[in-house]
C-alpha cells in the first residue's frame, strides 16, 4: 500500500511507495487532486483516494504532531519558526521573513516544488 507523508497539514501530501516518491496529493475546494508524471486525477473525498489508489494518509500521526508544534505564517505561507520583519517581495513573488528582530538574513516562507528540465541532445 502507498503512503502519504504530510507536507502541509490538511493541504498537501507526498505519496511514496517503499520510500520511493511516486506523486503528490493536494486538497482543493471541490476535493483532492493526485499529481503523477505531469498528469492529474481528481477525487471528491479521501475515501475515494484510499479505495481507488490505495493511498493511506497519516492523519492520526499528524494530529499528534500538530498539537505539539505551533503554526506560523507569513502572508498566508507556512513557516516553522516565529517570523520577524515579514515582507512580500513583489518582484519575485516571495514571502520573506527573518528569524529574529536584528537579523539581516531573510528566509522564504512556504513549501516549493522545483521543476528540473532535462536538456535534449540535438547532435
Amino acid at each position: 500500500m502507498n503512503t502519504a507523508k504530510v507536507l502541509i497539514p490538511n493541504k498537501e501530501w507526498l505519496v511514496v511507495d517503499s520510500n520511493q516518491k511516486i506523486g503528490g496529493l493536494t486538497k482543493h475546494k471541490k476535493g483532492y487532486i493526485f499529481h503523477k508524471n505531469g498528469k492529474e486525477l481528481g477525487f471528491k473525498t479521501l475515501n475515494e483516494v484510499k479505495s481507488q489508489l490505495g493511498i493511506e494518509l497519516f492523519e492520526e500521526r499528524l494530529k499528534k504532531i500538530s498539537a505539539q508544534t505551533t503554526e506560523y505564517s507569513v502572508h498566508d505561507f507556512p513557516c516553522r519558526t516565529q517570523p520577524f520583519n515579514p515582507v512580500y517581495n513583489v518582484k519575485n513573488r516571495l514571502p520573506l521573513y527573518t528569524k529574529n528582530l536584528k537579523s539581516k538574513s531573510r528566509y522564504c516562507a512556504g513549501y516549493y516544488v522545483i521543476k528540473f528540465l532535462s536538456k535534449t541532445n540535438y547532435s
